[in-house]
């Protein structure tokens, strides 16, 4: 519990009146006329003053759903933001990692709000994710330990022993950059901004590559093709992504 010191002349904490040199606990956000005394609420009282007048500030300092308090590293979002990054999904996928939500959290155009749950590959890059299973642990621990080191993978499949399968590993996974419409031969298919998806059709420039075969598909998709397996078997024309 955060402890304060009542430097006003009186100040209610629930339905107490405490008198100038009281000290309480309180779980609330502090006022002008409390001061902090331990960290926890020096810490508390840094980020009221900081954020108190901002859109998002949270009603409380402490969260209902983790039973202790918790300060939201991020309050607003970019409402036009593209997730990119490892894939995510607000349905269970086995074996993935899954976090409950702190405060709200945004993949692109994409919110999950508190209490709700995500599924996700990549790293925790905010501390509202916390996490709510045993690979969600694992994950968390080794970025902890290792979120300097420059060789760090992209994602958290290795770690987690989903490696792909060789057919999986092979075949082009790429990501949307933009709401749009991907031109194929059975007509033009609506591909939502931040879905994920298996293409192995010449990627255009908003695809981002998911995988390795994504990433040479990309960079030389020529090449990439003609060195697949059945190379000779017709492909879909050119990814084209339209508004």
């Amino acid at each position: 519990m955060a402890r304060y010191r009542i430097i006003g002349p009186a100040v209610f904490s629930g339905a107490c009146l405490y008198e100038e040199g009281n000290e309480i606990d309180h779980r609330g956000w502090p006022t002008r006329e409390m001061e902090p005394i331990d960290d926890e609420a020096k810490q508390i009282f840094a980020y009221w003053t900081k954020y108190r007048a901002h859109a998002g500030f949270p009603a409380s300092p402490y969260s209902a759903i983790a039973a202790r308090f918790h300060l939201p590293d991020a309050l607003l979002g970019n409402p036009d933001a593209i997730w990119i990054g490892a894939e995510f999904s607000p349905k269970e996928v086995a074996g993935w990692p899954r976090y409950l939500c702190l405060y709200n959290v945004q993949f692109g155009r994409t919110i999950f709000h508190a209490g709700e749950s995500v599924w996700f590959l990549g790293w925790p890059f905010t501390n509202n994710l916390e996490p709510d299973n045993e690979a969600a642990h694992t994950v968390k621990r080794y970025h902890e330990e290792h979120r300097d080191d420059p060789t760090l993978p992209e994602d958290a499949r290795e770690l987690l022993g989903l490696t792909a399968s060789e057919d999986e590993q092979t075949r082009p996974r790429f990501l949307a950059t933009q709401d749009a419409y991907l031109r194929l031969e059975d007509g033009d298919t609506l591909i939502r901004a931040g879905t994920a998806f298996d293409y192995d059709g010449q990627p255009g420039s908003s695809l981002f590559p998911l995988n390795r075969a994504a990433k040479l598909a990309k960079a030389t998709y020529a090449e990439w093709s003609g060195a697949r397996p059945g190379s000779a078997v017709k492909r879909p024309p050119r990814a084209e992504l339209t508004k």
